[in-house]
């Protein structure tokens, strides 16, 4: 939250942003795609997850979801 905080004080998130909002679906999101995967697979699993999940999680939030 402070990171993006401070994003909203340089003009880069605007200040109209619900950063706390943010930070619990980007968070969320990661749990929920990691954390079964830890907690389900057998001892020495690779954990993997889909490609760039982070980077299409950010980029969803950054544009939105409402039609422009």
């Amino acid at each position: 939250g402070d990171y993006l905080r401070g994003e909203q004080r340089l003009g880069r998130i605007a200040v109209t942003a619900d950063v706390d909002a943010v930070v619990i679906l980007v968070v969320g999101a990661i749990h929920g795609q990691v954390l079964p995967r830890l907690l389900f697979s057998p001892p020495g699993t690779v954990i993997t997850t889909p490609a760039d999940v982070s980077g299409r999680l950010a980029q969803t939030v950054l544009a939105g979801i409402a039609p422009r």
